[in-house]
């Protein structure tokens, strides 16, 4: 039985920032991997730099998703 205190909405949300960062981390990683020049200290650097830029991204877009999705909330709970 689930928990009174855990929403369909608690669901939702974690489950559309889980996909959300999924998309993201993987957007940058590729992108970063597929420009890499300059052999192993290449890869090192970009790996490096994708791992800050997706470590910012997702601060920048866990706070904009939490805006968005409380601010719709109740609409969002009459769809569930």
């Amino acid at each position: 039985p689930m928990p009174i205190h855990i929403s369909l909405f608690d669901y939702f949300t974690g489950t559309v920032k889980a996909f959300s960062f999924g998309i993201l981390i993987m957007t940058i990683c590729c992108y970063k991997g597929m420009t890499t020049t300059g052999g192993a200290a290449g890869v090192g650097k970009a790996t490096t730099s994708s791992v800050v830029i997706s470590y910012v991204c997702i601060l920048l877009l866990n706070f904009f998703l939490t805006m968005v999705l409380n601010i719709f909330r109740d609409t969002i709970m009459r769809w569930l």
